[in-house]
């Protein structure tokens, strides 16, 4: 991105055993001036690079619905993120942020390019197609993945599928041989 041009800035949140590899690949790279590894955030600190961030890039090669882009998408925020696992649950490219194929390094560059370019041409007189995007982001978020909605679905499926009239266990059945037809994997396992 630096060698196309591309005048940018990435702070990285978060702590983890890659940070002395990543130090090392910032130096090697010349690249101080354009990413920062803040390590561990607070909250609070958290709220502030929400605010400044145009973008927010999720990176993972493994994933499951991240809480980070729930978060910024509702905050408004545009983010980027691999079409993996439970991403694209959340991410509908084009509509409410944007998806790069995982481990294609090119693609995901040239989606920060599209990006880069769309803001610096947003006319913020008028509404942008990005701030339909932010707005459909946090309506996503919202009406989807809202603490309370989970909750009551989790909890109906839970009751649904242990009140199933078709799983009564015989007087006879062994715990290991035994299994109701609509049995659920996930809730065996609380």
């Amino acid at each position: 991105m630096r060698d196309g041009g591309l005048d940018f800035e990435c702070w990285i949140a978060g702590e983890g055993p890659e940070r002395q590899r990543l130090e090392c690949l910032i130096r090697k790279n010349r690249l101080q001036d354009q990413l920062k590894l803040f390590g561990h955030v607070g909250q609070r600190q958290m709220e502030t690079l929400y605010g400044r961030a145009d973008v927010v890039v999720l990176t993972s090669r493994s994933e499951g619905i991240p809480l980070v882009l729930m978060e910024a998408m509702a905050r408004g925020r545009i983010v980027l993120a691999p079409a993996i696992t439970g991403v694209p649950e959340i991410v509908i490219p084009g509509k409410t942020g944007f998806l790069y194929a995982p481990g294609a390094l090119q693609d995901f560059v040239s989606k920060i390019v599209f990006l880069e370019r769309s803001m610096c041409h947003e006319d913020r007189s008028a509404v942008s197609r990005l701030d339909w995007i932010r707005y459909a982001a946090q309506m996503q978020v919202v009406h989807n993945f809202s603490r309370a909605k989970n909750l009551t679905r989790f909890g109906s499926r839970f009751l649904q599928g242990i009140a199933a009239p078709d799983f009564l266990p015989t007087q006879n059945f062994v715990a290991q041989e035994w299994s109701a037809p609509r049995e659920n994997l996930v809730l065996q396992q609380i």
